[in-house]
């Protein structure tokens, strides 16, 4: 069985929450920041390899 996708989002200024997120959890992040291109790019960055 492979191991849960997981990332760490930063402490930053664009949103509140930060810490280790599951693949769920960053969903929630784009749903709530969605009218927010600066964040919603941000969280992009982070997910980005």
């Amino acid at each position: 069985m492979s191991e849960p996708f997981r990332t760490f989002i930063p402490q930053n200024e664009e949103i509140s929450e930060f810490g280790e997120m599951t693949m769920n959890q960053i969903v929630d992040l784009l749903r709530k920041y969605k009218t927010n291109p600066v964040a919603v790019q941000f969280i992009a960055d982070m997910l980005e390899e």
